[in-house]
């Protein structure tokens, strides 16, 4: 069985009003076959997800029969929105990162630097919590992906929050640059 690389997210990893061939894991898949990379992509991105939901849902995906070897953890703008505190955050992202250890004691795990979108304010405290985080589990942190398409109207959906298929690609091109070096 191959190795994979498991995408736990929200809307983002989702690819939210995009074809599922659009997406970022769709478009993380063909770049890793592009670099003859023999690791499956298990998308699990779940629109509106927050950090509490994703931990509720990750049983799903640790069965004995996967082989995942990595994991990208991309949450937590929904906890932001929905008011939850940083501490709750952190305890979520501290139990994820628990249990993709105990599945796989050997697992890489890439945690993705987010910061708040044009329109939501900044938030010092949650946008520190990610490189804290990484520090204090042992992760690997990746830069905040959506630098080139945050707040650029021709890059993203209607709602100008979510990438349309064009700032996707950039968005998944960034993605590709940051985790490759490690696969």
């Amino acid at each position: 069985m191959k190795p994979s690389i498991l995408f736990l997210g929200d809307s983002f990893t989702a690819g939210y009003g995009l074809f599922p061939e659009q997406s970022m894991t769709a478009l993380i898949q063909k770049e890793l076959e592009a670099a003859a990379k023999d690791i499956q992509v298990i998308p699990a991105g779940v629109s509106g997800d927050t950090t509490a939901d994703a931990l509720e849902r990750l049983p799903r995906y640790l069965k004995r029969e996967s082989s995942i070897a990595y994991a990208v953890l991309e949450l937590g703008t929904n906890d932001f929105i929905q008011g939850f505190s940083v501490q709750a955050m952190r305890e979520n992202f501290k139990r994820i990162v628990s249990a993709l250890r105990q599945f796989n004691p050997t697992i890489q795990i890439f945690l993705m630097q987010m910061r708040m979108f044009p329109g939501f304010g900044v938030d010092e405290e949650y946008e520190a919590m990610y490189a804290q985080l990484a520090i204090e589990l042992g992760l690997t942190l990746l830069p905040f992906p959506f630098t080139e398409v945050a707040g650029e109207p021709e890059l993203n959906l209607t709602d100008g929050i979510h990438p349309n298929a064009k700032g996707m690609a950039i968005v998944a091109a960034d993605v590709w640059a940051s985790l490759r070096q490690y696969l």
